[in-house]
């Protein structure tokens, strides 16, 4: 009767031991995925900051406050994701030491390496697009604070001779039109 038990207890290890690593391989491509989805969203986002068009950008800042947006969310999936590989290689260890197929020293620590291996890679695999958005974000505010041009001091406002009265051909968004209150001809 105990190795009955024996028997279904060490099938049932060894079914949970393969669902784990199948997840565990899921996992892996779901984050690979993820990543390659991360930098896309940041080639797009330089793409974004280094054709800035002055006439649309409320729809540029629209598109780019998306694409941030995005990419933070994704960071954070991408974490998330890491946390739970970590816990699931974490039950993989402790699965195979409970089944004592990691009888010998060794194997244990070269199986503990090999997990601080892959979770440093993954750790520097994240960092990496952060690094991108740090630095996408540091070119984006300098040359947001050299393309702002200061407000001309020239008047644009004309006097029409034909019907007396002022006509401002100033743009709204350089300069109000309370200008035209302020305008020298008074």
């Amino acid at each position: 009767m105990t190795t009955i038990l024996r028997k279904t207890t060490t099938t049932t290890t060894t079914t949970l031991i393969l669902l784990l690593l199948l997840l565990l391989l899921l996992l892996l491509l779901l984050l690979l995925l993820l990543l390659l989805l991360l930098l896309l969203l940041l080639l797009l986002l330089l793409l974004l900051t280094t054709t800035t068009n002055t006439t649309t950008t409320i729809t540029y800042y629209y598109y780019y406050t998306t694409i941030l947006l995005l990419t933070t969310i994704l960071l954070l999936l991408l974490l998330l994701l890491l946390l739970l590989l970590l816990l699931l290689l974490l039950l993989l260890l402790l699965l195979l030491q409970q089944q004592q197929l990691l009888l010998r020293r060794r194997r244990q620590l070269l199986l503990l390496l090999l997990l601080q291996l892959l979770l440093l890679l993954l750790l520097l695999l994240l960092l990496l697009p952060l690094l991108l958005l740090l630095v996408l974000q540091c070119t984006t505010s300098t040359t947001s604070s050299t393309t702002t041009a200061a407000p001309s001091n020239t008047d644009t406002n004309t006097y029409n001779t034909n019907t007396a009265h002022f006509t401002n051909t100033t743009k709204f968004h350089k300069r109000p039109i309370r200008c035209i209150a302020k305008s020298s001809y008074f």
